[in-house]
C-alpha cells in the first residue's frame, strides 16, 4: 500500500492508489489524464521519504472522472438598525480524480541516508569573488549603527519602571502632595474685622 501528500490546486492531500477524492476546480476536462508532480512524503509501507519542500522524480498519475458543483452555501450579511441586509448564495466548483498511480521515480530516505554516508554528493563550488567583501561591508554597516544605538540607550536616564520602583498612581500623588503641601505652609491667623460706625 503506498502513500503520498501531494499538492493539488494549492493544497494538500493525502492519496493513495485507486482512491477517489474531490478537488478544486482544474483546466482539464472530463477523462483526461493528469499528473501531480508535486508531491511532499511518499510511504511504501517500509521506507518514508520526506522533500524539501518537494521529492525531485515522485509524481502522482490520476483522471477525471467529473466535474461538479458542491453544496449550496448561504452568505446572509444583516446590518442591525439601518434596515439593510443581503442574502447570497454560493456553489464551488469541484473536481473528482481517481488516482491511478503513484511514480516512486527518487531516492526514499534510506536510499538517501546510505548516499550520504558513503557515497560521494556532486555539489556545484562557490565562487568566493565579490559575496565576502559584499557582506563584511554590510557586518560594518550593521555594527556601526549598533554601537550609535547602544550610545543613545546610555545618555537616556533610568526610568522609575526601569529601577524596581513602582509608580504611584494619580490619586496616591495628589494626596501625597496636598499633605506634604498643607506640613510646610505656615498657618495664618484669619480675622475678621467688623466694621464700626
Amino acid at each position: 500500500m503506498k502513500f503520498a501528500v501531494v499538492e493539488i490546486a494549492g493544497k494538500q492531500h493525502l492519496v493513495q492508489e485507486k482512491e477517489v477524492l474531490e478537488t478544486q476546480k482544474l483546466p482539464e476536462g472530463k477523462d483526461d489524464k493528469v499528473t501531480f508532480p508535486r508531491v511532499l512524503l511518499y510511504w511504501d509501507g517500509k521506507k518514508i521519504a520526506v522533500g524539501r519542500p518537494y521529492l525531485d522524480g515522485f509524481t502522482v498519475e490520476g483522471i477525471i472522472k467529473e466535474r461538479k458543483r458542491g453544496p449550496k452555501l448561504v452568505v446572509y450579511k444583516y446590518r442591525r438598525r439601518k434596515n439593510s441586509s443581503t442574502k447570497r448564495g454560493h456553489r464551488q466548483d469541484l473536481c473528482v480524480i481517481e488516482i491511478k498511480k503513484i511514480n516512486a521515480g527518487g531516492k526514499t530516505s534510506a536510499a538517501a541516508k546510505t548516499e550520504k554516508e558513503g557515497g560521494k554528493k556532486s555539489t556545484p563550488k562557490k565562487s568566493t569573488s565579490a559575496k565576502p567583501e559584499k557582506k563584511a561591508a554590510a557586518k560594518k554597516k550593521t555594527s556601526s549603527s549598533a554601537s550609535a544605538s547602544e550610545s543613545k540607550k546610555k545618555k537616556k536616564p533610568a526610568s522609575s519602571r526601569a529601577a524596581g520602583v513602582k509608580k504611584k498612581s494619580s490619586t496616591a500623588k495628589r494626596k501625597t502632595t496636598s499633605a506634604a503641601a498643607k506640613k510646610a505652609a505656615p498657618k495664618k491667623k484669619t480675622t475678621t474685622k467688623s466694621k464700626s460706625k
